[in-house]
Parts: structure tokens; C-alpha cells; sequence
């Protein structure tokens, strides 16, 4: 999608300095002619914009104003793809407010607090299995990252959550899914501790080292 936008803005920035030399080659023209070669009036009805009875400088501005609009669209695509998914800002702050909740409540503090705790250090893990990707988290409001935007995510096999969930959560001798002593599910790959559920409006798997034995 990024290539494509960057397409577009070259192609209107090649065309806006095409419409600016054929201006100066026209004004520099003595013959009178707009229909002449040199005519940006004649150059730019061929591509479909203005007429005869406009004069250069309607014509110019009117698609300059078009190009605009153009390039502001294309700035507007970028800047909503970099906003967006795992790797965010948007989405590192919906996740830092989402363990603040889940700190407050008796079911959820322990881990909460451990998932903030490896948010701090780095080792928070974030998985979106749906959209194949992957990305360790990241704190928005530390000194270093208050401008970041994005960062890039890591490619992994994308799945459905069912299948997803069945091949990482280890389970119990009841066949449910196990759950720690700080009440989060066992990631039986890493050995992980591990928490599945909404941050804003994503499904994420979320994991952290564990810090105790599982029960």
C-alpha cells in the first residue's frame, strides 16, 4: 500500500514541475500560438484539463490545486497505515490502559502487573496470529519513544485464533487450558506466561517470562 501512495506522489509531483516548465516555456514564447507545441494551455487541454477560453494561469493553478489534493490524500493514506495494527502508537497506548484495568481487578492484578512489569523491560510480546504478525512491546510515554509513531512487526504464520490458541496454550490434565499461580495461561512453545484477549478493537496474544512455576 506505502509504494503504491509513493507512486502516486511522484507521479503528481513529476506532473506539477511538467506544468511549471511548460508555463515558463509558454510566457517565454513570442508566437501567440496556444495551440503551439510549447503552449502549456495546448499541453494541458491534451491531458484533459481546461479549455481554450481559460486563460494559462486558471488552468494552472486549477490542476495545481488538483495535485494538491492529490498529494495531500496520499500523505493522509501514509499517515493512517502508520496508525495502525500491533505496531502503533495508537495500539501501545490502548494496550498500557488495558493492563492498568485488568491491574485493578482481583483476577487480573498479578498479571497485569507482570505484563507492565515486562512492558518496562522489553520482553512483552505481542501477537496478532489473524494478521501474521508479531512485535515486542513498546512504552509509549518512555523519554526515548514519545515520538515514535510505529514500529515494524515481524512476519509469523498467520491463523485463526481457534487454531492458534489449541497449538500455543498448554493444557491441564482436564484438557482446559491451564492457568499459573499469577493467573495467566502457559505458552506451551516458550514456556511462557501468557494472556489472550481485546486491546481497542484488535484480538492480541500477549507473552512475558514467566516468574513462577505453573500450577
Amino acid at each position: 500500500m506505502t509504494d503504491i501512495t509513493s507512486i502516486r506522489m511522484s507521479s503528481a509531483q513529476t506532473m506539477l514541475r511538467v506544468l511549471k516548465d511548460t508555463n515558463a516555456d509558454s510566457r517565454s514564447s513570442r508566437d501567440g500560438s496556444t495551440n503551439s507545441p510549447l503552449s502549456s494551455s495546448y499541453l494541458l487541454q491534451s491531458f484533459g484539463a481546461g479549455t481554450a477560453d481559460e486563460t494559462e494561469e486558471d488552468i494552472f493553478y486549477g490542476r495545481f490545486e488538483a495535485l494538491q489534493a492529490s498529494v495531500t490524500e496520499a500523505q493522509s493514506q501514509i499517515e493512517a497505515e502508520t496508525t495502525s495494527g500491533i505496531g502503533s502508537k495508537s495500539f501501545m497506548t490502548a494496550l498500557k490502559a488495558r493492563l492498568e484495568e485488568l491491574k485493578a481487578t482481583p483476577d487480573g492484578k498479578v498479571k497485569a502487573e507482570e505484563m507492565l512489569a515486562a512492558l518496562d523491560a522489553g520482553t512483552l510480546t505481542v501477537t496478532d496470529a489473524a494478521a501474521g504478525e508479531t512485535i515486542k512491546a513498546w512504552d509509549v510515554s518512555a523519554d526515548n519513544e514519545t515520538g515514535t509513531i510505529s514500529k515494524p512487526t515481524e512476519e509469523t504464520d498467520a491463523s485463526g485464533w481457534s487454531d492458534f490458541l489449541r497449538d500455543r496454550l498448554t493444557r491441564g490434565s482436564n484438557a482446559t487450558y491451564l492457568i499459573g499461580p499469577n493467573g495467566a495461561y502457559v505458552d506451551k512453545v516458550s514456556g511462557e506466561s501468557a494472556y489472550f484477549g481485546t486491546i481497542g478493537e484488535t484480538y492480541a496474544y500477549l507473552s512475558w517470562p514467566a516468574t513462577g512455576a505453573s500450577a
